[in-house]
C-alpha cells in the first residue's frame, strides 16, 4: 500500500507495543527504515517528503522506547547514529533487489527491430531514442510501483515479446506501466 501502508504499519506497531507493555526497538527500527524509504522515494519521484517522518514526529513516536530503556536523549541520539547505517544498508539492498528494471540491450533490440529497414533512414536511431526515453520513464515510475503491478507488467511484456520476432523492448514494458499507473511520459 505504499507509504500510507508503511505509515499504518508503523503506527500499529507502536500501538501494539504500548498495548502489550513492551517498549523495545522493533518499531523504532521500522520507523527509521520507513524514513529512509520515504527519502529515497521522494528523491526519485521529485516529490516532498512526508511530514510523518520529520525528526519531531519520529522523536515523539520513538521516545517511549528510549525512555523505557532508561536512555537519555544523548544516548538515544548515539544509538540512532549507530544503527542508522545498518538499517539504511538493509533498506537499500532490499530496494535494489525489489525494484530492478529488467535489463534489455537497447542497441541489440533495435538492430533486430530495424533489420529489414534501409540502414540510412534513421529508424535505428529513432528506435534507440524511443527505447532510451522509455527507460528514463521506467526509472522514474518503476520503483514506486507495487510489486504485483511490476510482476504483472513483466509477465505481460514477456508474453508479448514471445510473439514478437524482435524480443523484449522497453517500449512494451513502458506501455504497461503507463496503463497500470495511468501516467504518460
Amino acid at each position: 500500500s505504499g507509504a500510507n501502508g508503511l505509515i499504518q504499519a508503523i503506527n500499529e506497531c507502536y500501538q501494539a507495543r504500548v498495548d502489550q507493555g513492551q517498549q523495545d526497538f522493533k518499531c523504532v527500527w521500522l520507523d527509521f527504515a520507513g524514513r529512509h524509504v520515504d527519502v529515497e522515494f521522494s528523491k526519485a519521484a521529485h516529490i516532498p517528503q512526508k511530514v510523518f517522518w520529520s525528526y519531531e514526529q519520529m522523536a515523539a513516536r520513538s521516545s517511549p522506547s528510549f525512555k523505557a530503556a532508561g536512555m537519555s536523549s544523548d544516548q538515544a541520539e548515539t544509538y540512532y547514529t549507530a544503527i542508522t547505517p545498518a538499517i539504511y544498508a538493509s533498506v537499500d539492498k532490499y530496494l535494489a533487489e525489489a525494484t530492478l528494471i529488467p535489463s534489455i540491450d537497447i542497441k541489440s533490440y533495435c538492430r533486430k527491430a530495424t533489420a529489414n529497414i534501409q540502414p540510412n533512414d534513421g529508424v535505428f536511431e529513432a528506435c534507440v531514442g524511443q527505447e532510451s526515453e522509455t527507460l528514463k520513464g521506467l526509472q522514474t515510475y518503476w520503483p514506486s510501483m507495487p510489486e504485483k503491478d511490476r510482476e504483472q507488467c513483466v509477465s505481460e511484456t514477456k508474453v508479448y515479446s514471445q510473439r514478437s520476432p524482435n524480443g523484449l523492448g522497453y517500449l512494451a514494458l513502458g506501455g504497461c506501466v503507463e496503463r497500470v499507473l495511468n501516467v504518460t511520459w
